[in-house]
């Protein structure tokens, strides 16, 4: 399974995580690997739910492994993070392993 597996055919719980790798797969600045930088306004403005469901969301998909995030505070005058989409480990290992 590769991270555009993840992106576009995993089940996940709530269309809002699809939304979220989604928006990773397809924007944010590069930085030269798969890290993408986004504002955290960037991604609430494309949310259609509360604040704590969006957070919820992202926690989610940080504790089960899909994506990894690191807090660059301020650029740009906004409030900035890089995120990285992952494949968990239970995810990698082949048919026969399981």
């Amino acid at each position: 399974m590769t991270e555009a597996d993840i992106v576009f055919d995993y089940k996940f719980n709530s269309p809002l995580h699809r939304l979220i790798m989604l928006f990773i797969q397809v924007s944010g600045s590069g930085d030269g690997g798969k890290e993408k930088l986004i504002s955290d306004k960037r991604f609430t403005d494309i949310c259609c739910c509360s604040s704590a469901d969006f957070i919820s969301a992202i926690n989610y998909l940080t504790e089960n492994g899909f994506l990894l995030r690191k807090n660059y505070g301020m650029q740009l005058g906004e409030a900035t993070s890089g995120y990285v989409i992952t494949v968990p480990d239970w995810l990698r290992k082949e048919p026969w392993e399981h």
